[in-house]
């Protein structure tokens, strides 16, 4: 049951094959540059555009992100300060000293 399974699948692939290669024959071959063989011949034209302005973005939103990132932690920081200086308040007036 096996080898007959693998001899119609077999079979099935070397008429594939056989279909494909007919078909390659009856196509002109592929040429990855386009319609007129040369490199670059079927591209699309783009304008071109300079790299600086993205870094330029780039680095502004890194340094927004910083920027953020530093009040997060400046008003973490006083956030504590604050609380810090009621303890020791309330030591003092407990009298911790």
């Amino acid at each position: 049951m096996i080898r007959q399974e693998s001899s119609e699948f077999l079979r099935q692939k070397q008429a594939q094959w056989e279909k494909e290669k007919a078909e390659s024959k009856s196509r002109p071959e592929w040429f990855p540059f386009g319609e007129n063989s040369t490199p670059g011949g079927g591209s699309p034209l783009r304008k071109f555009v300079s790299k600086e302005p993205v870094e330029e973005k780039r680095r502004a939103s890194q340094f927004a992100a910083a920027m953020e990132k530093a009040k997060k932690k400046e008003a973490e920081l006083l956030k504590r300060a604050k609380l810090y200086k009621h303890v020791l308040r309330g030591a003092e007036e407990e009298g911790w000293n």
